[in-house]
């Protein structure tokens, strides 16, 4: 398992757009506000380097506030075989 993030945002607080990527300057925890660009996840994503691509993927989400449920309205996932990075982006998630 890879933690992309935990814990983060509070009421109004919304992820549009958000890219992460282990090479990013800033790291998502030291983000606030709307969440929007290019971040570091949680846990790097590079303990992924050498895992096989094919098969199922999930992303699993766990909302542990029960005053301001949040939406995922889409996400997907980059996988690139030239590097050593694995992206993950947040077009369109919502958290409120």
């Amino acid at each position: 398992d890879v933690i992309l993030w935990q814990d983060l945002g509070f009421d109004g607080d919304n992820f549009v757009n958000v890219n992460l990527d282990d090479s990013a300057a800033a790291s998502i925890a030291s983000a606030g506000g709307t969440f929007s660009g290019t971040f570091r996840p949680f846990s790097a994503l590079s303990v992924l380097n050498g895992q096989p691509a094919a098969g199922t993927w999930q992303l699993r989400i766990f909302d542990d506030t029960n005053q301001d449920p949040g939406t995922l309205t889409s996400w997907s996932l980059e996988l690139s075989t030239s590097s050593s990075q694995c992206n993950f982006v947040v077009p369109n998630a919502a958290s409120d």
